[in-house]
């Protein structure tokens, strides 16, 4: 695959200024290149393009692919919990022999098995918004890299500054989002950790 359709991979979020310089540097090192002869397209698997936040990524990803020359084509399903129909979207994507698939996972486990059998046909993958779990990747024995935020970091920040407009005292209710959804773990792990001591 071109190296450009590598590069494209982290900094399509980067232009965008989701990710940092020093974190696309780092991923640069790991990625293993893609055996030749296969397909030189990148495809962008996300969430519901419903979404607002999904739908500027998509926005971002063609405009940078435009600028590049580099050749991209963007999937999504209708809602956020449609696991099976991203899942679906990924098998026919290996099927067809894409040259690397960038991904926002519906489900941080589930989504696990499939990128490892993408990555067994030398196919690139790059997780993206949504870690992969950690334990299931070390289960089948894979590390794809990530390109995103640190969202147990940024519960923690969400909570000192609750604390302080809370003044120590008063009551945090936690309202969950999609079970199975590695950042919003992440998110609800971060938070408690500057609100233990505001009194109920």
């Amino acid at each position: 695959m071109k190296p450009e359709a590598i590069a494209f991979c982290l900094f399509l979020l980067l232009k965008k200024g989701l990710v940092s310089v020093i974190a696309v540097f780092c991923f640069l090192i790991v990625i293993p290149p893609a055996e030749a002869g296969n397909e030189k397209t990148v495809a962008l698997v996300m969430k519901a393009l419903s979404n607002p936040f999904f739908f500027k990524m998509k926005a971002g990803a063609r405009e940078y692919a435009q600028e590049e020359n580099i050749p991209l084509e963007v999937f999504g399903v209708e809602r956020e919990t449609d696991v099976e129909r991203q899942i679906g979207i990924f098998e026919n994507l290996i099927s067809r022999g894409y040259g690397a698939i960038v991904i926002a996972p519906a489900d941080s486990k589930r989504l696990v098995p499939v990128c490892k059998k993408a990555l067994e046909k030398n196919i690139v993958v790059i997780n993206i918004d949504n870690p992969l779990h950690r334990e299931s990747m070390n289960q089948f024995g894979i590390d794809i890299p990530f390109v995103g935020s640190d969202n147990r970091l940024g519960a923690q920040m969400v909570g000192k500054y609750v604390k302080k407009k809370l003044k120590g005292r008063g009551r945090v209710i936690i309202i969950e989002g999609i079970r199975g959804v590695e950042n919003a773990d992440l998110r609800k792990k971060g938070l408690p950790r500057q609100l233990p001591k505001i009194a109920p």
